[in-house]
């Protein structure tokens, strides 16, 4: 699990675009991915939207338990930074499989999956390699990696570059960083509006 605070690498990939609108991020982020799949398990790349949704390419029971201890470690480092759990959002992508790793962190932390403060981020979703990719081996990583070395802004015929997910994970920020810009995000119960800087007081873990 890799913690992104209000300055790195997040933050200069937001501003790469063009996008950014103040010089630091609002918030704080855990970045967290999924765990072992089945996909992982057949050796299959499962990258378009169509088959990541299908509840068949979840995790498997490895996956899930990798997700259970992740979400205890991050309980662990909640305490550690005296994060109240009021505070955290979860945001994932709409993949099977992430939005399984969410529901079984969210159930460590005693977070109602169902809750406002889970949230699916559509620009949060894998990379698509493209259809000569779609259910091939994994051994066709290899390929891809090639075709980004030799040009990150090159895109495997009918997928995406790097540079394009790059883009899209720089407006899944700006979107998850706009949701606090003041009143209660999503409908919560909980009233940020009385708090310096809303922003501040909010803490995520995205999934991928």
């Amino acid at each position: 699990m890799k913690r992104i605070t209000n300055t790195g690498e997040a933050q200069r990939g937001v501003q790469d675009q063009g996008m950014a609108t103040a010089s630091f991020l609002r918030n704080r982020y855990w970045i967290l991915r999924h765990g072992k799949s089945i996909p992982n398990e057949k050796g299959l790349i499962v990258s378009s939207i169509e088959n990541g949704i299908l509840p068949e390419y979840q995790l498997d029971p490895e996956g899930v338990e990798q997700a259970r201890l992740a979400g205890i470690q991050f309980l662990k480092e909640l305490k550690e930074n005296s994060i109240l759990l009021e505070n955290v959002r979860i945001c994932y992508s709409p993949f099977s499989r992430t939005i399984h790793t969410a529901k079984v962190a969210a159930s460590v932390l005693n977070l109602p999956f169902e809750d406002p403060q889970c949230k699916m981020i559509e620009n949060l979703r894998e990379r698509y390699f493209g259809p000569s990719f779609e259910l091939s081996s994994h051994e066709k990583y290899e390929d891809i990696w090639a075709l980004d070395e030799e040009d990150p802004f090159k895109r495997p015929e009918g997928g995406e570059s790097v540079e394009d997910v790059a883009s899209r994970l720089a407006q899944a920020i700006l979107e998850i960083e706009s949701l606090f810009q003041g009143g209660k995000p999503w409908g919560s119960p909980t009233n940020f509006s009385g708090n310096d800087g809303i922003g501040r007081q909010a803490r995520w873990i995205n999934f991928f």
